[in-house]
């Protein structure tokens, strides 16, 4: 364990770098196809049908992305499990927990 502090610059500058050498960073976007020719990934189909041509494709959809998985072997995309996993946490005060869960009941004193 690395620690917050560490992970939060590392990741930083991580990405700094990645921009930097022209790449991109994209969140809540979801990859819903991949375009092939000859066995090799040429780009990518988009949620919102944005298409993106690349020879380079880094996929980072965490632990739970079932319906990623999914669509990655239909089309034969080999893969194997990693022997480590990568994560960071977030910490919030509570009260910023209860309102995403509750809304305006948030602070409700049935709620606790």
């Amino acid at each position: 364990h690395i620690g917050t502090f560490k992970l939060v610059t590392m990741i930083e500058k991580m990405r700094a770098t990645i921009i930097e050498l022209g790449g991109e960073i994209r969140f809540s976007t979801r990859v819903d196809g991949l375009h092939m020719e000859d066995g090799q990934i040429t780009g990518v189909t988009l949620s919102n049908g944005e298409e993106i041509k690349s020879r380079h494709v880094v996929l980072a959809v965490g632990h739970s992305a079932r319906d990623t998985f999914e669509m990655l072997h239909e089309r034969g995309v080999y893969m194997e499990a990693k022997p480590f996993s990568v994560g960071f946490r977030i910490e919030h005060k509570q009260s910023m927990i209860d309102e995403a869960r509750f809304g305006p009941n948030a602070g409700h004193p049935i709620l606790g």
